[in-house]
């Protein structure tokens, strides 16, 4: 499919040892800044490496591990919400299976009529989302549990792992951060400064890991080649917000 012909080269770029995956197709420009954040295929590619499978072979495999990662966080993650097993384990079942009907609400119909017609689970698509929620979701576990345990050790891995989303999705870190800025004022109007504070140092980390974010895209918007690049990348020349298919289920998630 097309989400295989846009990530096969990027996995294969970043198997044969060209980490930013800039120019997959070209021999020129791999010392380039990238302008889609390597970090996902950096994963399947690493581990492709560790298991001794060739690129095409571990997007076959990250069908079957990444969903499975994926079901397990989102186990952890209700169950320490809700203290319940069943919960935990129907809810993240369901939030797996159901996602097919989430992204494309009108698979509902098809699924009596046209069960021919009906699209593929969202999470077998390659790389967004299949591994960028898994870095996304065992990020957001995290800061759950920064939030919830006395444990400190939380409070650094829940910025590690911020810092990671920058080199992961775009939509991830941003997603992120407003989320913990958001949480962060509604602990300041409770005057709760120790969760708060927490939240600050989580944060910092996170800018730290993420510096080389920073220096790349630096680099990327001085390139002579960025103005090209704007065109052929799908990049919005708008401020205005869009609306996402799944932004009400996030945001009653929160609530």
């Amino acid at each position: 499919g097309v989400d295989g012909e846009v990530y096969y080269p990027r996995i294969k770029e970043v198997y044969d040892g060209n980490y930013k995956a800039t120019s997959p197709a070209v021999y020129e420009y791999k010392n380039e800044p990238y302008a889609f954040p390597p970090g996902p295929e950096n994963t399947v590619a690493f581990l492709a490496q560790v298991f001794g499978l060739n690129a095409s072979q571990a997007i076959i495999f990250s069908n079957f591990l990444f969903p499975f990662l994926l079901c397990l966080i989102f186990y952890f993650l209700f169950f320490k919400i809700t203290s319940s097993r069943l919960v935990a384990l129907t809810s993240s079942i369901a939030i797996i299976l159901l996602s097919n009907f989430v992204f494309f609400p009108q698979n509902f119909l098809n699924l009596f009529f046209h069960p021919s017609e009906v699209t593929f689970n969202p999470y077998n698509r390659p790389i967004h989302p299949q591994v960028s929620s898994v870095y996304f979701y065992f990020w957001l576990l995290l800061f759950w549990l920064l939030l919830t345990d006395i444990k400190k050790r939380y409070v650094a891995f829940s910025g590690i792992f911020f810092g990671l989303l920058f080199y992961v999705y775009p939509f991830a870190w941003l997603f992120a951060t407003a989320l913990q800025g958001l949480v962060f004022i509604y602990f300041l109007l409770r005057k709760d400064l120790e969760k708060a504070k927490k939240i600050l140092i989580a944060v910092g980390i996170g800018l730290a890991v993420s510096v080389f974010y920073w220096i790349n895209s630096y680099h990327l918007f001085a390139s002579p080649f960025y103005e090209v690049l704007q065109k052929h990348l799908a990049f919005y020349h708008t401020r205005r917000p869009l609306w996402g298919n799944i932004l009400f289920l996030d945001i009653a998630f929160l609530v």
